[in-house]
């Protein structure tokens, strides 16, 4: 028996066994590829933003702070974390302000920038077409298939046991209580169970009555090598006006991607 299961083995389900198996608890996930973090988690940029438009949100990534700091230590694996610094774009100041306001309420230094005082301190971006600029200088991006390999080498030695190719189809509820998981190798029984399943979690948790979840939506990520190079100098540009961003990518390379505008996952 299980004290906890958890549906998913990417970085959130991986961090939540990590931390879980480390109180002395018996931690099983289960993740329905052959290998941790082939979903959602290793189809992103990586990065680690703190400045967000909510409290709650910021109040969480801060959290995160520690854990980074001292990843390398705890689990033997570097993930590679370049701390660029995001600054967000529009060129309506309105767009920015909340996010401005709600920054420097939860102690976040920001600075915002006028057009000619962006291109004045970043150079590389003098063809920007956007007028303002909200700068946060924590933050970047990080290797995150080293992320998923650190977690995992944590999980293990703390006891954690990992299960593949076992797909999760529904919950099982017990006098009220969520008490296991149906999966294609049958039902499995534990005391708690944690959907960490990423964009698949409302399919595994359709019950009567029970709330909507999220809808996520696919992201196109391209790696480019401009004509000419963009180094780490430069922070993580995210154009809220047209919901793009792009970051760089090390050797040169930058790293582009928005929404497609449906909810469509695209392989090239």
């Amino acid at each position: 028996m299980n004290d906890v299961l958890i549906i998913g083995a990417g970085v959130i389900g991986l961090s939540c066994g990590y931390h879980i198996a480390k109180r002395g608890l018996r931690v099983r996930i289960l993740e329905k590829r052959e290998l941790p973090g082939r979903g959602q988690s290793t189809r992103t940029g990586g990065g680690i933003r703190y400045c967000h438009g909510t409290k709650e949100n910021i109040s969480l990534s801060s959290l995160s702070k520690k854990f980074w700091a001292t990843f390398s230590t705890e689990f033997g694996i570097n993930p590679n974390y370049h701390e660029t610094g995001h600054l967000f774009l529009s060129s309506a100041v309105k767009n920015l302000d909340s996010l401005f306001c709600t920054g420097l309420k939860n102690s976040l230094e920001l600075k915002k920038f006028n057009t000619t005082e962006i291109k004045s301190i970043w150079p590389e971006l003098s063809a920007l077409g956007t007028d303002f600029g909200v700068y946060c200088p924590e933050g970047g991006y990080l290797d995150h298939q080293k992320a998923i390999d650190g977690l995992l080498v944590g999980f293990q030695k703390s006891g954690g046991r990992l299960s593949y190719n076992i797909k999760a189809n529904k919950l099982i509820k017990k006098n009220g209580k969520i008490k296991g998981v149906q999966t294609s190798s049958g039902i499995i029984y534990a005391d708690q169970v944690i959907n960490c399943s990423g964009a698949d979690v409302e399919d595994i948790s359709k019950m009567p009555g029970s709330p909507k979840y999220f809808k996520s939506r696919h992201h196109e990520l391209i790696i480019a090598t401009p004509e000419k190079p963009i180094y780490n100098q430069i922070p993580w540009l995210i154009d809220i006006d047209r919901q793009v961003h792009l970051r760089p990518n090390g050797s040169g390379q930058v790293l582009i991607g928005g929404f497609l505008g449906r909810d469509k996952e695209v392989r090239i």
